[in-house]
C-alpha cells in the first residue's frame, strides 16, 4: 500500500516539476539541461529507505538558465540507501540536476498515509540547513557520483 502511494506521490511531483523547468517540452515548457547525480546514504553505517536528499543551490537560480524559478532537485533513498536525484522526472526515471553549485541536505521523515505528505525528521534538523551542510556539490555536464555518504544520529 505504501508503494502505491509513494509511486503516486512521485508521479505527481514529477508532473508538477515538469511545469517549472527549462528545455522546451511538448507543451512549450522550457527546462534546464540536467546531469545525473547519484549516491548511497548510510545512517550509523546502515542503509535506510525513504530519506529525502535535496540539492539547494548555493547562489540562487542560475542566471544563464533562462528561469528565475527556484528548483530543488531531490530524491528518496531506496532500501539499499541508494538515490538518483531528479529535477523534472523522479523515481526510477530520475533525470538529474541542472548545472550549478549546491549544498546537499537530508530529512529522515516518513509518509503520512492519511494525508500523503512527507513530514518529520529523525535527524532533528541536524542535516537540513544548507548553510551548515558539509556536503557540497558542483554539477556540470558530466554525471556526478557522490559515493557513500555517512550520517549519524548521534
Amino acid at each position: 500500500m505504501v508503494g502505491h502511494r509513494f509511486l503516486l506521490m512521485m508521479v505527481t511531483l514529477g508532473i508538477f516539476l515538469g511545469f517549472i523547468g527549462c528545455e522546451r517540452g511538448p507543451k512549450g515548457v522550457v527546462r534546464d539541461k540536467v546531469s545525473k547525480v547519484t549516491g548511497t546514504l548510510l545512517i550509523d553505517g546502515e542503509p535506510e529507505s525513504m530519506v529525502a536528499v535535496r540539492l539547494i543551490r548555493v547562489n540562487g537560480p542560475d542566471p544563464e538558465a533562462g528561469t528565475s524559478q527556484v528548483i530543488v532537485p531531490s530524491a528518496y533513498t531506496d532500501d539499499e540507501g541508494k538515490f538518483t536525484i531528479g529535477t523534472y522526472e523522479g523515481g526510477p526515471n530520475a533525470d538529474g540536476a541542472p548545472k550549478g553549485d549546491y549544498a546537499v541536505v537530508f530529512q529522515w521523515g516518513q509518509i503520512n498515509l492519511i494525508g500523503g505528505n512527507y513530514a518529520g525528521d529523525k535527524f532533528k534538523g541536524k542535516y537540513s540547513d544548507p548553510e551548515k551542510s558539509e556536503i557540497k556539490l558542483t554539477v556540470a555536464d558530466a554525471p556526478v557520483d557522490l559515493g557513500e555518504i555517512q550520517l549519524s544520529t548521534k
